[in-house]
């Protein structure tokens, strides 16, 4: 009975998209970025984030300076911080996000602990000055400042996903929650516009997106969809065909949502076959709309790890293999 309710939703789902949703014709082109920075030593870098003329790369696998600031006006590194350990300003399992303000924001996923750093102050040849407090983020998955006292946490063991720190809780899961494994099969990114009030969810497992509108102090939900999706349920748990994927990145723009995504039109490569292979990457970029309709698919002709934006203007920074790591910037179309 489950399996035939879950299918339900899914068909409505589905449905409900497609009448939000005009006919609007999918333009395909293809786009040279520009070298920003070329000096990135890693073995696999693990967040991009921009804003203003900051960009920022984190290497998860380093336990000192995970993360590396870069002046995009020089193109040179300025500054590098945030350590692991148990320490007073060091963290077990470091996560990061970065405000429109260009504060850094830390947080533990493994322990109640964040931490805020004024970026500014790197610019400026000093020390970046750093608030460490005691906050809830143990099990959170994602972690975003919204305005000065509010921030949003993505927690795929809640019963509802989305959190404010006012303690409103929101949003629905993509499957539901019936499901017994939605830890696992929800894992996705989150972004926020606050010019539009929009919060943007999508998966990384499979092509899902929503969005989700700010009044006031509360969240509700705008519009979702959802791509092709071959998928089993056995013991009430999700079994994804892990032979593709949906948004692996996700970045805002002034005008556009970016989501890094396979298009398996023209690169039908097996998800599951990719590993470590950092040559068998998605080249491309989908470009939707507010609305939720997908205008552009921008192949950058090259293997892309990491994207970031910022939502001033549709500039949008990746990092890529060429052949080494590198960011790279492009300028997307009106």
């Amino acid at each position: 009975m489950k399996t035939v309710i879950l299918l339900l939703q899914f068909s409505l789902l589905l449905l409900s998209a497609c009448s939000y949703n005009k006919s609007i014709e999918t333009e395909r082109i293809t786009m040279e970025p520009t070298i920003v920075y070329d000096s990135i030593e890693s073995r696999m870098p693990g967040t991009l984030m921009v804003c203003n003329e900051f960009v920022i790369w984190t290497d998860p696998l380093t336990s000192e300076d995970q993360a590396h600031i870069v002046n995009l006006k020089t193109q040179e590194e300025i500054g590098k911080i945030v350590n692991v350990g148990n320490g007073p300003k060091e963290f077990i399992t470091p996560a990061f996000s970065l405000s429109t303000d260009n504060e850094l924001i830390v947080y533990d996923m493994n322990n109640d602990k964040m931490a805020i750093y004024a970026i500014d102050d790197v610019k400026k040849g000093q020390e970046p000055s750093c608030s460490i407090f005691n906050k809830k983020t143990k099990g959170l998955t994602r972690l975003i400042k919204i305005n000065n006292d509010d921030f949003i946490s993505f927690d795929p063991q809640s019963s509802f996903p989305f959190q404010t720190a006012n303690s409103h809780s929101f949003g629905k899961y993509p499957f539901g929650n019936e499901i017994d494994n939605n830890y696992n099969v929800s894992q996705g990114n989150i972004a926020y516009n606050p010019d539009k009030n929009i919060l943007i969810y999508s998966t990384i497992s499979f092509p899902y997106m929503a969005a989700y509108k700010k009044e006031k102090d509360k969240f509700e939900l705008l519009w979702e969809q959802k791509g092709d999706l071959d998928y089993s349920i056995s013991e009430n748990k999700i079994v994804l065909d892990k032979k593709k994927k949906g948004s692996v990145e996700l970045a805002l723009t002034k005008d556009y949502i970016v989501t890094l995504q396979r298009d398996y039109q023209t690169d039908p490569t097996n998800e599951a076959k990719v590993g470590r292979d950092f040559t068998k990457l998605p080249q491309t970029l989908f470009l939707y709309d507010y609305k939720s309709n997908l205008r552009k698919i921008v192949d950058l002709d090259m293997p892309v790890l990491r994207i970031a934006a910022d939502i001033k203007n549709n500039a949008v920074y990746a990092i890529v293999v060429n052949p080494d790591f590198m960011i790279v910037k492009c300028e997307l179309p009106d």
